[in-house]
């Protein structure tokens, strides 16, 4: 009887393990993550993400065109130790993030995948210093990264960061004068794809 039961369990365990790893095939539709509209032409890379306890990192794979529709279908040799996920990017400037990424079935086929991407986008921050010149400090944020802060002198001065595209957001800043005074303000943005938006600072 135990035998019986190892046996049962040891099937049952075998037959989880069937379909992490061997040939697998994904096929789907590169879009623009905003209109959902096709991406023509992109690039569609398999990449892999490290399973287990303790385990990070991610490796690019293969990587495979897709049509002047955006649509594609591929193969790879899976690993049983990763998972698998799919990026696309284009020369124009489309990329689709971690975020978005559709998460592959390892060893069986994965149809009808929406690969979602964005342009890019900027904002040019136009920076008027009016009289009085008493401001000494600017903090700028509500675009791609960390934000800026910047010691800030007599004369005007621009600068360019990504955004993101087509996402009704604002752009904050802080102003600092040399009494220890705090202006803050924004301006709403919602920028097109590879368009600029500019904002004016008056400080």
């Amino acid at each position: 009887m135990k035998r019986c039961i190892v046996f049962a369990l040891l099937t049952i365990s075998l037959g989880a393990c069937q379909g992490y790893e061997g040939p697998t095939t994904a096929s789907g539709i590169v879009v623009d993550r905003h209109t959902g509209q096709p991406v023509p032409n992109a690039t569609v890379q398999v990449s892999g993400i490290n399973s287990g306890l303790g385990a990070g990192g991610t490796s690019p794979g293969n990587t495979f065109a897709a049509d002047a529709q955006g649509r594609f279908s591929l193969a790879f040799e899976a690993s049983r130790d990763r998972n698998y996920t799919l990026l696309a990017y284009t020369a124009s400037g489309y990329a689709s993030g971690y975020g978005d990424a559709p998460l592959l079935t390892a060893g069986r086929k994965n149809d009808n995948l929406l690969v979602k991407t964005a342009a890019p986008a900027w904002v040019k921050i136009t920076c008027v210093d009016d009289p009085p010149l008493s401001k000494i400090g600017l903090t700028t944020t509500g675009y791609d990264g960390s934000g800026d802060d910047q010691v800030v002198g007599p004369g005007n001065f621009s600068f360019v960061r990504p955004i993101g595209s087509n996402s009704p957001g604002s752009v904050y800043w802080r102003i600092l004068d040399i009494q220890g005074n705090v202006t803050k303000s924004s301006q709403p943005v919602n920028v097109a794809n590879f368009d600029t938006a500019t904002v004016t600072i008056h400080f």
